[in-house]
């Protein structure tokens, strides 16, 4: 190599059994800053495109596909919203173009699962549902923050989705969700569920002491409950090919 010639070069390293991507150890002291340490970025596309230094898990999405429902539960600060973001990208029809920018360079891009954007993904975080004074303010926040998911994923969707009743922002979630699944069943597509922070706001009501409204939350009539269950029955059915879970 001339002096002067733009290095290319990357190798793959093992860094606390996980693999990592850094620039070649011949060239390391010219391009080690090339790559940057970025704080609380959790969106996956973003960290990539940023240039951003990550280790390289992607070997776990294959083995996730094995799991049924899998619930990830970690301290905070433990990385779960990146993961979730990560399957997003990797499941998600939208993504298919930037399948080779995004995953290229990693364990999942040179081994892809055949799973690889085929679903809709509904990416839902939990943490953002506001705990008021009573369970209706409850349900009330839980319907704006998934309706308007749901919306927007019918927005993102339009030409699959076309058939599909617009979401009502008023009406139980578990009632537009039940209208996807119908029509995504019409239409021979699969829907893979991603939920952050299942627990979040459930766990805020127990530290706070509203231990009753926490009762009123988990009992078998909530809206809680009854979403659950419609997964459930998306998931029994095929419609959904999978649910993960963060906590």
């Amino acid at each position: 190599m001339t002096s002067g010639q733009p290095v290319a070069k990357y190798a793959r390293g093992r860094y606390n059994g996980a693999i990592s991507w850094g620039v070649d150890s011949e060239h390391a002291a010219g391009n080690l800053m090339k790559k940057r340490i970025i704080y609380g970025e959790s969106n996956y596309a973003a960290l990539v495109r940023k240039n951003g230094y990550f280790v390289d898990k992607t070997e776990y999405i294959a083995k996730l596909e094995s799991v049924s429902n899998p619930i990830f539960l970690r301290p905070r600060r433990f990385g779960k919203s990146l993961c979730c973001s990560l399957l997003w990208h990797y499941y998600d029809l939208n993504f298919a173009a930037d399948f080779d920018e995004l995953f290229g360079h990693t364990w999942i891009g040179q081994h892809p699962t055949g799973q690889q954007n085929q679903y809709i993904v509904l990416f839902l975080n939990f943490s953002s549902i506001a705990t008021g004074l009573t369970i209706v303010d409850i349900d009330a926040s839980f319907r704006r923050q998934c309706n308007f998911a749901l919306k927007t994923l019918q927005e993102l969707y339009e030409t699959l989705l076309s058939g599909l009743p617009p979401i009502n922002l008023e009406a139980p979630v578990a009632d537009n969700l039940s209208n996807l699944l119908s029509h995504l069943r019409k239409v021979a597509t699969k829907l893979y569920v991603i939920i952050d922070e299942y627990d979040n706001f459930g766990n805020q009501l127990i530290t706070t002491g509203r231990d009753h409204l926490y009762h009123q939350l988990t009992e078998d009539d909530s809206f809680l409950k009854t979403f659950f269950k419609t997964l459930k029955e998306g998931r029994e059915s095929g419609v959904i090919a999978n649910v993960f879970i963060t906590g």
